[in-house]
């Protein structure tokens, strides 16, 4: 009994141990990305304003160069903000909202910051069950979709969003009625993503050098809006066939049910 409980007492030892080393790594990826992120927005300050003092002593406006700096100021707001909101786990004020106004509201600037190279088309359901989410963070979740998706297609091509009710049965032996959802799907025609970094697209700050770069905070952000929701996002991709992100709401008949 004395061995066994000494082989006990070194197992949770190990563990702790584990745990602490898990943590700790966790801390520094999270720190590192940070940084990774960080040193992007000043080198592209530096060096445009390197450029504007250039521009100026010549004689010239340099108002290209401050246009660049006024976009990575604002890019280093917006980053703030999100580790401000990803600190403190902000669930927002749900509400019960209609999908549909909420697309229809975020369709001009959407159109807007996908620029004439991408199409966007958004098809909504014809009477889509209600939802219970903050609006601005489901806003926010689609936009940053969006973006990732505009990214990769630098060529050009289209941002399909539609929504749609749908009722998925629950795994078992027992009967149980369907549960309903609202499902969004953004799917674009895009470069897509290979396995390995499928896999990573929702770990915080994690960045590739590939076409499908800066996913910084952001898809970390719509995963825990979704969840926030008590609904789930699913993500399909293959290298040349472009990326579906499905996100599944349930749905609520009145507020409080």
């Amino acid at each position: 009994m004395t061995s066994r409980r000494t082989d006990i007492l070194e197992e949770v030892r190990l563990c702790h141990e584990l745990y602490r080393l898990q943590i700790k790594e966790a801390v520094c990826k999270f720190a590192s990305g940070i940084a990774h992120e960080f040193n992007n927005l000043l080198f592209i300050l530096a060096a445009n304003a390197e450029m504007a003092v250039r521009t100026i002593r010549s004689g010239r406006i340099a108002s290209e160069e401050v246009d660049q700096i006024m976009e990575g100021i604002k890019r280093g707001v917006a980053m703030s903000r999100q580790l401000q909101i990803f600190g403190r786990f902000d669930e927002g004020e749900p509400l019960i909202v209609c999908v549909n106004d909420v697309l229809a509201g975020i369709t001009r600037p959407l159109r807007s910051m996908l620029g004439d190279e991408v199409e966007l088309v958004v098809s909504p359901a014809s009477d889509p069950w209600p939802v219970l989410i903050d609006r601005r963070q489901l806003e926010n979740a689609i936009t940053n979709i969006s973006t990732n998706a505009r990214d990769a297609m630098p060529d050009g091509g289209t941002l399909t969003i539609e929504s749609t009710n749908v009722e998925i049965e629950s795994p078992g032996e027992s009967p149980a009625d369907p549960a309903r959802y609202v499902l969004i799907r953004t799917s674009d025609t895009g470069v897509g993503m290979k396995p390995e970094i499928l896999e990573r697209i929702f770990e915080p700050l994690f960045t590739t050098g590939e076409t499908y770069k800066h996913v910084g905070l952001g898809l970390c952000m719509v995963e825990n809006t979704v969840a926030q929701a008590g609904g789930y996002i699913s993500v399909t991709s293959k290298p040349g066939c472009g990326t579906s992100f499905d996100i599944y709401l349930p749905a609520k008949n009145s507020p409080g049910t």
